[in-house]
């Protein structure tokens, strides 16, 4: 089993370039960020470029994503207090998953996030781990939904922001 993953994955590392599946993944997120005086609710859109492989019953897929702005719902912070509202963001991540049935396949989600965040004026990096579920509706369309943790750096009066995410999208693969 492990001599299969590891085959899997060098197969996805030297032919993902050449890949007939890349895709583009639009989605919409909505983000809870805590740090030590601070709280912000919000929701964002995400647009992600990537490209995904089968092999056997394993799943890989690599992105980079851009969030471009953030709808505030709730700034909760104490008077004074530094806010923890991340305004855009950037990222890569790798998903390796397994196949649960011919159209559903169970993934994580590793990867890197740049972010800037309003007060203070900081871009921050994070690392970020996730779950979801992605479903195959056809040769071009899939959904997905899925739950991403980010911890950042520190940040001067501010402490290390934590960000809960939840969201739902679509992936729409480009046939060449």
């Amino acid at each position: 089993m492990k001599n299969k993953i590891v085959i899997c994955l060098i197969l996805t590392a030297s032919t993902g370039i050449f890949a007939d599946n890349y895709y583009i993944s639009p989605a919409v997120l909505v983000q809870h960020i805590s740090a030590s005086d601070s709280s912000f609710w919000g929701a964002h859109p995400r647009l992600a470029l990537g490209y995904d492989t089968k092999c056997d019953r394993y799943y890989f897929a690599g992105e980079l994503f851009a969030i471009p702005a953030t709808a505030t719902f709730a700034d909760n912070s104490n008077p004074g207090a530094v806010h923890a509202r991340a305004t855009r963001s950037y990222g890569a991540s790798f998903l390796p998953g397994i196949y649960l049935n011919n159209i559903l396949v169970g993934y994580l989600r590793l990867g890197a996030v740049g972010s800037k965040f309003t007060e203070p004026d900081a871009t921050k990096i994070g690392g970020q781990v996730g779950f979801g579920l992605q479903t195959f509706l056809n040769d071009c369309w899939d959904l997905r939904a899925e739950y991403i943790f980010t911890k950042y750096e520190n940040i001067a009066g501010l402490g290390a922001p934590k960000s809960n995410e939840i969201g739902v999208g679509a992936i729409y693969r480009l046939n060449f």
